[in-house]
């Protein structure tokens, strides 16, 4: 598998109410746009569900995920999984991304019954939020492989790529990340897509 690491590799977990084991569970899986949310997501939904995190650097081939995946997936049942990882390892082949996509997907969907897909943000110019990136090109590819993946196992799909696209306001300058308001926003929709599943 390709790793395609970065200078500096990065992984979060956060269990919730790690010591109920009566409650139920969702499990948000992503990358620092998934980690930017989820304090807003899990205060959200704290009267229906605890909510869990894996958020990382790693791009879906690199092997040490698998190593992240378990550690998060073994000791608790997630009523849902929410899936939104794909900026990360840029240079990773497209063909290569989809194979570990999907891999991922499927041990996913062995863990719980309800899986939502994400598909990327876009990515802009640094200091220019209206402007995108070429590496936006990636972003394009990658969609159509999350598409694709929640066309083939009739999954849930947040295609919020438009919407966030046209809300330039919400960015960071920084080309990648969003504001404090624009993390509040992209809560309420993950939110409002994972409360219908409940």
């Amino acid at each position: 598998m390709i790793c395609n690491r970065e200078k500096t590799e990065w992984v979060n977990y956060m269990w919730h109410n790690a010591n109920d084991d009566s409650a139920k569970r969702i499990l948000l899986i992503g990358d620092s746009i998934t980690k930017g949310i989820y304090n807003d997501v899990s205060d959200l939904l704290q009267n229906y569900v605890a909510t869990d995190l894996l958020a990382s650097s790693r791009v879906v081939t690199d092997p040490v995920f698998d190593t992240d995946l378990e550690a998060v997936l073994v000791d608790y049942t997630h009523e849902i999984i929410y899936f939104n990882n794909g900026l990360h390892g840029i240079d990773v082949p497209i063909n290569l991304f989809e194979e570990a996509f999907f891999d991922k997907v499927e041990l996913l969907m062995k863990y719980s019954k309800k899986v939502v897909l994400a598909t990327c943000t876009p990515i802009t110019e640094k200091n220019k939020p209206q402007i995108l990136s070429p590496k936006n090109d990636v972003v394009l590819k990658r969609n159509e492989v999350i598409r694709k993946a929640a066309d083939k196992f009739s999954l849930s799909l947040n295609d919020w790529y438009d919407f966030i696209l046209s809300c330039p306001f919400y960015r960071a300058n920084d080309g990648y990340h969003y504001t404090e308001e624009g993390k509040r926003v992209q809560a309420k929709l993950v939110c409002n897509i994972l409360t219908k599943l409940i």
